[in-house]
């Protein structure tokens, strides 16, 4: 479905050079109308902005509080809802509109934002010249573990750092046991002791959970999460880096299929807080 729809939006650019002359953006009210009338009155818009080829961008809520981009044609009589924008050179306008009206955070700034103090990130790898990865990393993950373990290598020879945020999305006890580590008196040891004990047959870390939480903690790792999800994370590990190639702040989700190539990629950029 998201094929068709990309098709749509290309479509639509096409169009673009022959109303942009004339195509004003729609009113709220005249956005409104049309994609409460396409979504069946499950979406309903929170504002407007001017979009490409005269089209009308419009930020979306659905029942759920939900938000998202739709886009309005100048008659108000189609709308792209849930849908991939596309230029003809690439470009995704959806994506882009995301990350302007705030309903993502692009990489650099969700990188900013995991890089603060307030993540209780654990940053571990001993050469301070060497250029950073930020994981947003589950105690209880198994692709996680298998992360720290095939990273490791790379960290101990200097080439590459590791600041892993901690968020408890996995199982039911994740929450827990990374309030846990974040309460050890050395959170990095604490985080050694968890994959080390991995146990991989249940997918469950090895560190113990704490009776008493740290209330402060357990909620700064539920912030975690949810920059997580603001930055489009997909699951856990998902990864911020500054790439050499991309020359630019990526976001990849999972664990890189070789990691020697992942890590040669990594660079310390622009951004302060890959170095």
């Amino acid at each position: 479905m998201r094929s068709i729809q990309s098709v749509m939006g290309a479509m639509i650019l096409v169009l673009a050079p022959f109303v942009a002359a004339t195509a004003h953006p729609l009113t709220q009210q005249q956005a409104n109308s049309a994609v409460q009338q396409a979504s069946h009155k499950l979406a309903k818009v929170l504002r407007t902005f001017k979009g490409p080829g005269g089209l009308t961008g419009a930020v979306i809520e659905g029942p759920d509080g939900t938000r998202n981009i739709a886009w309005v044609t100048a008659d108000g009589k189609a709308v792209v809802i849930h849908g991939e924008l596309v230029g003809l050179q690439g470009q995704d306008y959806t994506q882009g509109a995301m990350y302007d009206e705030r309903l993502l955070l692009s990489p650099a700034v969700a990188l900013e934002a995991a890089a603060s103090p307030s993540t209780h990130s654990i940053l571990i790898g001993s050469n301070p010249k060497a250029p950073i990865v930020t994981a947003f990393f589950d105690p209880n993950c198994i692709f996680c573990h298998l992360l720290y373990k095939a990273i490791d290598p790379y960290v101990t020879a200097g080439k590459v750092r590791v600041r892993f945020v901690l968020v408890g999305v996995i199982k039911p006890d994740s929450l827990a046991r990374a309030t846990s580590m974040l309460m050890a008196r050395d959170p990095a040891k604490a985080l050694a002791v968890d994959e080390t004990k991995f146990n991989r047959a249940h997918e469950e870390g090895g560190y113990p959970i704490d009776g008493l939480l740290d209330p402060a903690l357990t909620n700064a790792v539920k912030a975690n999460g949810n920059l997580m999800a603001k930055a489009d994370g997909h699951g856990t590990p998902t990864l911020l880096y500054c790439s050499a190639s991309a020359k630019s702040v990526q976001l990849a989700s999972g664990l890189p299929p070789d990691m020697a190539r992942f890590v040669a990629d990594v660079a310390s950029g622009s951004s302060a807080a890959c170095r």
